[in-house]
């Protein structure tokens, strides 16, 4: 059985699973982020495959991570590699490498401090002279907020900046013109969410790491 190229579905843009309908971001090759075995393009070590969208050159379908059929494989250099099914037609994708311990530990710390809130609380504690909050970031498209914050955490400044550029995560700010043209599509302004918006967050300073529940208000 031979690997696939696994090709982006229309370039770098959104588009849909054709088995669960998913929602996700398709990457072209070559862009930012780290190249990987078997062409899989992924934004942070332990965020697998979920929400990236892949189309099988056997049998042109386009489908997430998530329902790919995912089996371990260990290597002869001892190294575990994820190794990726076409649901369809079965077709051997690639393969990934397992993610790094150490960095999936960090993300379960993360995730241990998720709290829940609005808007308005995020907004005070980003305006606050006082506070120890000087910057808000708001994961988006999907991505786990335990991930944005991991990539915070671990100062990974690369990766972070590569999540901005593809729009995994925006900066939120008071004033859009205050932000240089080149960036002000990674930027959110704050007061177009409303303040009892329900949120999920992450309190790691200097930066409050926000996921925002659409349709749902705290109370």
């Amino acid at each position: 059985m031979t690997n696939n190229v696994i090709k982006p579905t229309t370039g770098f843009g959104p588009d849909k699973c054709s088995k669960c309908g998913t929602l996700g971001l398709a990457r072209e090759a070559g862009t930012n982020g780290r190249k990987r075995e078997g062409q899989f393009f992924l934004v942070t070590e332990g965020w697998f495959l979920r929400l990236l969208l892949f189309r099988c050159s056997d049998c042109d379908g386009i489908f997430c991570g998530g329902c790919c059929r995912i089996e371990p494989q260990v290597r002869e250099d001892g190294r575990t590699t994820m190794e990726c099914f076409c649901p369809s037609c079965g077709q051997l994708l690639g393969a990934h490498p397992a993610p790094d311990k150490r960095y999936a530990k960090l993300v379960e710390e993360m995730r241990s401090q998720i709290d829940r809130t609005d808007m308005r609380t995020v907004k005070a504690y980003f305006r606050d002279p006082n506070s120890e909050i000087k910057q808000v970031m708001l994961s988006q498209n999907g991505c786990p907020l335990e991930e944005v914050a991991a990539v915070m955490a671990s100062g990974n400044q690369g990766t972070l900046m590569n999540m901005l550029a593809d729009g995994w995560v925006k900066v939120g700010v008071d004033r859009i013109d205050k932000v240089h043209p080149k960036l002000r599509t990674s930027a959110i302004v704050l007061d177009t969410l409303a303040d009892d918006q329900y949120c999920e967050v992450i309190y790691l300073p200097p930066a409050y790491v926000v996921r925002i529940i659409l349709g749902k208000k705290y109370t």
